[in-house]
């Protein structure tokens, strides 16, 4: 009778934990339940953001692409680009010896007016006396996100204003070497180009 009574009492003390060790699961389970909701109702809202974003991307694609070149011509915008006069090179210690070089860009419209304009600067300088491989003496690329920081007005005109030292601080080989400057405009994705021949002093 007490084998009986106590297997009775172990099936009950059984029983017991498998509820218990059943809540803990379901309740485990309702927890991921609601984060994984949590997190699909975040995924959705972005979804929609996305999607909000990518309808006005595309309508600005079609107002673009509705203005032909006919319209286009009327926008002011870049027509030509040359070197500013003051675009040589300097010597910044003044012992007679130039340290680099200063480039002036000055941008002009369709009636010849200087304007800003947003764009990519790309800029070379090559020691065309030197053997191949080794002519390229200096370059520099200024980005969109950055060209507006070169922007200089002022009473001596309105331009872009870059500074070239001499890399690492050694100066040229030869006296003469020739300047190159392609700028690309963002509005129309055209690309301007520029060479100069500099007199610079040497080692």
């Amino acid at each position: 009778m007490q084998t009986k009574a106590t297997v009775i009492l172990l099936l009950l003390t059984l029983f017991a934990v498998g509820c218990e060790s059943a809540k803990k699961q379901s309740s485990q389970d309702d927890s991921q339940a609601v984060s994984l909701q949590a997190q699909l109702e975040m995924l959705q809202r972005e979804n929609r953001t996305l999607k909000n974003d990518l309808k006005e991307l595309q309508q600005k694609m079609v107002n673009l692409q509705g203005m032909d070149r006919y319209r286009l011509d009327y926008v002011t915008q870049v027509d030509s680009i040359e070197f500013g006069r003051f675009t040589k090179p300097f010597d910044e210690d003044e012992d007679g010896g130039d340290d680099g070089v200063n480039i002036y860009l000055v941008l002009k419209d369709q009636q010849g007016d200087v304007i800003k304009a947003a764009g990519k600067v790309h800029i070379e300088i090559w020691d065309l006396a030197q053997p191949d491989g080794e002519r390229l003496f200096d370059s520099k690329s200024i980005e969109l996100k950055d060209v507006g920081k070169y922007w200089l007005p002022g009473f001596g005109g309105n331009h872009y204003k870059f500074i070239l030292p001499w890399p690492n601080g050694q100066c040229p080989k030869h006296s003469n070497l020739t300047l190159k400057l392609t700028f690309t405009d963002v509005l129309t994705g055209e690309v301007f180009e520029l060479q100069k021949t500099l007199s610079v002093s040497t080692c």
